[in-house]
């Protein structure tokens, strides 16, 4: 028997292959025309370090952006001073292209090497070079794109504290052969007196960093004025003379008496003066103004005399501000190491036994920062720091070190390392720190202002390490605020008075921040 077979189920077949046939013809043609699909096909879609714990731990965690505007991928934040970026695998994720081949400078003059990606997946990347090129061709040979590839490394370490002998200045004002001075933060401005034992001068400006102080002119202070006693509170100025009377002065220049008498002057608390006053009998005890309220007898290990500027902190603990100072002498003649707190009531040490700082007079408390860095996630967590700088030992010495706490004066321990005192910068006591913001500008035209510039080896610590307009933000961060440290005047241990301003930043607060 013959089998038969009906035509019209072959023919369905056939117009069914023809039909697949024309739209995926359609539809590839509509692809290769339409022009956010082509450069989706030659679109980064990520980039990446391959782990090599030798170079540095975590290497394969560090985050690259990629720019598709630009055409750049590179890392927002810089891997540490001294990597080794010469030999390094990388992993990136591509469409289905038919070409990927990086191209980086092998040597000097115009020579390159380049590397097939696609064959050579885990061939090693030379970035010590200069700029690297990623070529990328899309599967259908009609579109091709050019990426940059750049792996920043930080020019300075980014957590050392950097004191520049670049960054240093005289005092301002119009006298010579300075003995004295007292620099203290009002308002919105920064006051500096100086004197020369006859003549006292008052400078004033908003901005230390600017080297330019707006006002400087002779003023007359009480007879018998103790400079150094010179202390703000939220509304005004205070000091005292060498006869124990208070005077008060809501611009720096014309002082009035308050018929009140303070011994020693630890701070402003708020728009309160907090103080010692010495009764007729030679005894102590703790006074405010202008409540003039006593607040009790002063406890055997509290200092009475030399003790550094005050550092007022307000957390969400607590409902009033707690203002700190630190060292001192006691009433008996001793030198102290410790960390005094006020709360607005009372005084209490809250310094833990056996982690006192050095026991010194006439040092300064600055409230600044130190970082520490998450090498999983490459994260730096900026933390409260509170150093204490100079001041003067019992023998007369000065400390070389530096003293920090990282918990406001519980425990203080030495700085070491990147945040250590440059041998370079003198020992001083009796002199004068502030913390001041400074606007940072990309293109750094406008940063120098009328410091002296010297020719040295230290490197210009004030550029940014960035060169690039953006990464992740819309629109790219040209300036930004950074806290810059201030040292005023002081004595050297041999009692010559330091007529010099010093500047200070971590680094990392000059990197433009990462968008």
């Amino acid at each position: 028997m013959k089998r038969r077979f009906t035509i019209y189920p072959v023919l369905g077949l056939l117009l069914g292959a023809m039909a697949s046939s024309c739209a995926t013809d359609e539809l590839n043609g509509l692809i290769e025309n339409d022009q956010e699909s082509l450069e989706y096909s030659v679109m980064v879609n990520s980039f990446r370090l391959a782990a090599n714990d030798t170079i540095l731990a975590d290497l394969d965690s560090v985050f690259f952006a990629i720019d598709l505007n630009r055409s750049v991928i590179f890392n927002p934040d810089s891997l540490p001073k001294g990597t080794n970026i010469g030999k390094l695998p990388v992993t990136i994720d591509l469409p289905g292209v038919s070409e990927a081949t990086i191209t980086m400078p092998s040597g000097t003059g115009d020579e390159t090497t380049t590397v097939d990606y696609l064959e050579n997946k885990n061939d090693s990347i030379n970035f010590s070079k200069g700029e690297v090129t990623l070529h990328l061709k899309s599967y259908n040979g009609k579109v091709s794109r050019d990426y940059t590839i750049k792996v920043n490394i930080h020019k300075l370490e980014p957590d050392s504290l950097a004191w520049d002998k670049v960054a240093v200045r005289s005092l301002p004002g119009n006298l010579g052969n300075l003995n004295g001075s007292r620099t203290v933060a009002f308002g919105d401005e920064v006051f500096c007196y100086t004197t020369n034992g006859t003549r006292t001068d008052l400078s004033r400006c908003e901005n230390p960093f600017s080297g330019v102080w707006t006002s400087s002119r002779s003023v007359t202070l009480p007879s018998g004025a103790k400079l150094r006693s010179i202390t703000p509170t939220a509304d005004a100025l205070y000091l005292i003379d060498s006869s124990d009377n208070l005077y008060k002065s809501t611009d720096g220049s014309t002082w009035t008496a308050t018929g009140t008498r303070m011994h020693h002057i630890y701070g402003g608390y708020l728009e309160t003066l907090i103080g010692l006053e010495k009764a007729s009998d030679g005894s102590l005890r703790h006074v405010s103004y202008p409540a003039g309220v006593s607040t009790g007898a002063i406890d055997a290990s509290f200092p009475v005399e030399g003790t550094s500027n005050p550092v007022t902190y307000t957390t969400i603990w607590a409902e009033k501000p707690m203002m700190m100072i630190t060292g001192g002498r006691t009433a008996a003649g001793k030198n102290v190491g410790t960390t005094w707190a006020f709360d607005g009531n009372k005084w209490a040490c809250i310094t833990q036994e056996s982690y006192e700082m050095a026991e010194v007079t006439g040092a300064t408390l600055i409230p600044y920062f130190s970082y520490t860095t998450n090498y999983l996630t490459w994260e730096a967590t900026q933390h409260d720091m509170l150093f204490a700088i100079g001041g003067r030992n019992a023998d007369g010495t000065i400390p070389t070190k530096f003293y920090i706490s990282p918990d406001r004066g519980v425990h203080w321990t030495t700085s070491e390392g990147l945040m250590a005192k440059p041998d370079y910068l003198p020992g001083l006591y009796d002199l004068d720190g502030l913390v001041r913001d400074n606007t940072m500008y990309v293109d750094n035209s406008r940063t120098a202002g009328a410091w002296k510039e010297f020719t040295t080896v230290y490197p210009r610590w004030y550029y940014p390490v960035y060169t690039l307009d953006g990464s992740r933000a819309v629109t790219p961060i040209k300036e930004w605020e950074c806290p810059f440290v201030y040292l005023f005047g002081g004595h050297l241990a041999n009692g010559t008075f330091n007529d010099e301003v010093w500047r200070a930043v971590i680094n990392r607060l000059l990197f433009r921040p990462i968008q």
